[in-house]
């Protein structure tokens, strides 16, 4: 009997992950329901919050531009569940979703200019993704935690160099934001408190840096009232 509670135990916690992804996939799928008016109600976009709206720095997490953009970031849930449910507890999984929200939502706000707008969920996945990696770099397999910080770092390299890929925003229904994905990282780093200090705070500096990169040529490129994925 003895043996079979870390079992019980560990079935537990997945389910627990699961009920957290479901929850947030389900609030996708509501909100994508609500079409264009609960959109525009629910995304980021500063001069509004600074008038006092404050629940759009967490619904614009929830909402997206088309029905393919839901599904796509429903998949983002997938892909964390599917690389992280061995080394995360639904603490650990809340801090890092809260954070690399946080990172994204007040990085917006500081370096974004009035007018243009965020909704999506994909710089969170970039965010939790990198919490990840950063614990198993420290709690293991080591190489796996490598593996994913690389993954990301191609990615990340991908769209500072060569932008978004061909036809992401035809699919989505709007123009990617890579700074989205830069802060998240940022938070994901940010959260990752049981991973090494020293990866943390390279990671954490690298999209700091790339954030502002990103914010400068977002701002000059999108003219006000566009939308930008996250």
């Amino acid at each position: 009997m003895h043996r079979a509670y870390p079992m019980i135990e560990q079935r537990s916690m997945l389910l627990r992950l699961v009920g957290i992804a479901v929850a947030i996939a389900l609030g996708m799928l509501v909100t994508d329901l609500g079409g264009a008016a609960l959109r525009r109600l629910f995304l980021l976009e500063n001069g509004t919050v600074l008038r006092g709206e404050l629940w759009r720095l967490v619904t614009a997490h929830l909402v997206n531009l088309s029905r393919v953009h839901t599904h796509l970031n429903i998949l983002g849930l997938g892909l964390i569940l599917v690389s992280l449910w061995s080394i995360l507890t639904p603490r650990m999984l809340a801090r890092a979703i809260l954070l690399s929200g946080a990172a994204i939502s007040l990085g917006w706000l500081a370096l974004m200019p009035a007018g243009v707008t965020y909704v999506g969920f994909s710089g969170i996945t970039h965010g939790v993704m990198t919490f990840g990696g950063l614990v198993m770099l420290r709690t293991g397999p080591r190489w796996f935690g490598g593996l994913i910080l690389a993954c990301v770092a191609a990615k990340l390299g991908q769209e500072f160099f060569n932008g978004a890929v061909p036809g992401a925003d035809a699919a989505i229904g709007g123009r990617v934001s890579f700074v989205s994905h830069t802060l998240g990282t940022l938070g994901g780093a940010l959260a990752a408190r049981e991973g090494p200090f020293w990866p943390r705070l390279g990671v954490g500096l690298v999209c700091l840096m790339l954030s502002l990169i990103h914010a400068e040529r977002e701002a000059a490129a999108l003219p006000a009232a566009v939308t930008a994925d996250g």
